[in-house]
């Protein structure tokens, strides 16, 4: 057996039911916190099991209500983390983006978003990237062991990072309608320039029209 998990197996012993063991494994930054502190005596839901259990693409009311809920801070080991109070331990900002993005990639794909679903994926979003812009600031006045732990945690050889598309494709998903459904959400026709008073551009393929936002939320949910 490792030094790694001999820590982790003996650790939980010697700390049992005693409060550092939560102060310990915070500092560690262990993605098995929430295991541990569980064995440990808490029964305080994991906040990472309750993630996991969500469907993103068929609840996203559920996970904007949550993230509403939620604070974002940077770990002294340089990741970016989000907390929800009634919830143990942390997730990833980024993991949690990356649900998001997929949940919107597959429902524009589906064609079946709701205007409520539309409004609750928009906000989800806007909260991740105030998200990103929290934890900029953290990062900048934490110290040099802590932004150099985050350099090499979100190095990237490419700009295409998941941060990335939250900013510049993760709300689109959620504003985009194929052109027959759009019609039949919006009304009228689209003229010889292919403009429409409720259009705000267009993606694809496949091709997806972008809804102005302030239509979307005038819809009944």
């Amino acid at each position: 057996m490792n030094s790694y998990h001999s820590y982790h197996y003996i650790v939980p012993i010697i700390f049992n039911g005693n409060p550092w063991l939560k102060y310990l494994y915070a500092l560690r930054d262990n993605p098995q916190l929430d295991i541990i502190l569980r064995k440990s005596g808490d029964h305080v839901p994991s906040l990472k099991a309750h993630i996991s259990s969500l469907d993103f693409s068929t609840q996203l009311s559920v996970v904007k209500n949550l993230i509403d809920t939620a604070q974002a801070k940077t770990t002294f080991w340089g990741s970016r983390v989000i907390e929800v109070n009634g919830f143990t331990g942390s997730v990833y900002l980024a993991d949690v983006a990356r649900k998001i993005l997929k949940a919107g990639s597959q429902r524009s794909d589906a064609d079946d978003l709701t205007p409520a679903e539309r409004v609750a994926g928009i906000d989800t979003v806007r909260k991740l990237e105030k998200f990103y812009q929290i934890t900029d600031l953290q990062i900048k006045t934490s110290n040099f062991f802590t932004k150099f732990l985050n350099r090499i945690r979100e190095f990237s050889f490419t700009p295409y990072t998941t941060r990335f598309f939250i900013k510049e494709r993760a709300e689109e998903n959620f504003r985009a309608y194929s052109r027959s459904k759009f019609l039949q959400q919006f009304g009228g026709v689209f003229d010889e320039e292919d403009h429409h008073p409720a259009c705000d551009g267009a993606f694809g393929p496949p091709l997806r029209i972008l809804a102005m936002e302030n239509k979307i939320r005038a819809l009944p949910a």
